[in-house]
């Protein structure tokens, strides 16, 4: 995957759901398939964002 592109990867149209699962592997410090799917990613640490803008894709 390009380098910025990660934090598109869940765009899949389940709406909430899908936000739900980007904030947990974006930001969630806990042991979830998510998370672990970030460190599989390469991301060790969680990124932390603190503002979301969600669109028409969400």
């Amino acid at each position: 995957m390009p380098a910025g592109a990660w934090g598109y990867r869940w765009c899949a149209g389940r709406a909430g759901e899908d936000a739900v699962r980007w904030v947990e592997y974006t930001n969630y410090a806990g042991d979830t398939e998510m998370t672990r799917l970030r460190v599989a990613d390469g991301i060790d640490e969680p990124r932390a964002v603190p503002i979301w803008g969600i669109g028409n894709e969400v």
